[in-house]
């Protein structure tokens, strides 16, 4: 989990967003793993609270974030990660 992923927008629906693991060209922006939560543009910073693996190189995250700037608040997320290539 650890490294770069892509946000896909093309991908994404109105309640889920689509990560993969960044590709040569990345059409959205680029999200940062590391291994205590993840960053981005326009993310804040995010703490990881729980990781679940609930099958093969499929990951359920819940993160608690906080905006950058200090004005944005802060608020839970809940990613669903998929590993493979």
């Amino acid at each position: 989990m650890v490294g770069r992923w892509c946000s896909e927008p093309d991908k994404e629906t109105e309640t889920q967003e689509f990560l993969s693991i960044t590709p040569p060209e990345c059409g959205g922006s680029t999200v940062y793993f590391w291994s205590t939560g993840y960053s981005g543009p326009g993310r804040g910073y995010c703490e990881f609270e729980k990781i679940e693996k609930t099958a093969p190189d499929v990951y359920l995250v819940q993160a608690h974030c906080k905006g950058q700037s200090g004005i944005e608040g802060e608020w839970t997320e809940n990613l669903e990660l998929v590993s493979r290539i």
